[in-house]
């Protein structure tokens, strides 16, 4: 009863950076059990034989050199190899009909064949949708990119429990650790997560993802010309208006 419990090791592995964490929970609440971080060389291209061989590597001595506890993991796949579209689509009552004609809205910009890859769609859950459309979320990745990142894990001697797409990550952790009043869960948020070569961006309402979109640049980018900061700004007030053209779209 008085024990600590632990959940699984939680595992970014993005373009530039090897990152894992492990919560623990007592009786006085979450605590930070381990976590560790790892820097991919910068001669090493993301997605290559030689950037796997990195990333197993990597995971091995994070996980030898701190304290987890298990084997078992949850990760979200990198931004390169997670398709994600939003579209709209005639409203239905069949959800085979909206599935069918959002694949086929997203179909000539898939980066792979739709027979090689996973697609899913998520309606987007804003206030109180009227009109004869529905907004839709589709995410995707290829085949071939799920089985090596599960193989980096096998060969890590490691289990995945879950990977799941980083837009529901990135509202999942919002929502659990500041949305606890119900003022908080009610309140539309703008998210953002700056990554090397990337900038996800999420709209939520507490755990409703309402937009998600990935910017291609990066903090390695912003340290450059300052055009690119004027054009990342450029690029989120454009995110926030799209938001707003949607039914009954509340202020962000």
């Amino acid at each position: 009863m008085f024990g600590k419990k632990y959940g699984p090791i939680g595992v970014d592995l993005g373009s530039g950076h090897l990152r894992a964490v492990q919560l623990g929970q007592n009786g006085q609440g979450l605590f930070l059990q381990a976590g560790g971080i790892k820097t991919k060389p910068e001669e090493i291209k993301f997605g290559t034989p030689d950037w796997q061989r990195w990333a197993l590597e990597a995971l091995r001595e994070i996980i030898r050199e701190n304290s987890f506890k298990g084997v078992k993991v949850m990760t979200a796949l990198p931004s390169d190899d997670l398709f994600i579209d939003q579209v709209r689509v005639p409203r239905s009552s069949s959800a085979a009909a909206i599935e069918q004609a959002a694949f086929a809205k997203v179909q000539g910009k898939l980066p792979f064949k739709p027979e090689e890859g996973l697609l899913k769609y998520i309606p987007v859950e804003h206030l109180e949708a009227r009109g004869s459309e529905v907004e839709v979320m589709v995410m995707g990745a290829g085949r071939l990119a799920l089985e090596v990142h599960l193989a980096i894990y096998e060969k890590a001697g490691l289990e995945v429990a879950g990977i799941i797409p980083w837009p529901l990550a990135m509202v999942t952790s919002y929502a659990r650790f500041f949305c606890r009043r119900r003022n908080e869960q009610d309140r539309v948020s703008m998210l953002m997560s700056v990554g090397t070569h990337h900038c996800n961006v999420v709209i939520c309402r507490g755990t409703a993802l309402l937009f998600a979109r990935v910017v291609p640049i990066g903090f390695s980018e912003l340290s450059g010309e300052g055009d690119l900061m004027n054009r990342l700004i450029a690029e989120l007030d454009a995110c926030a208006r799209y938001y707003q053209t949607m039914p009954s779209a509340a202020p962000i």
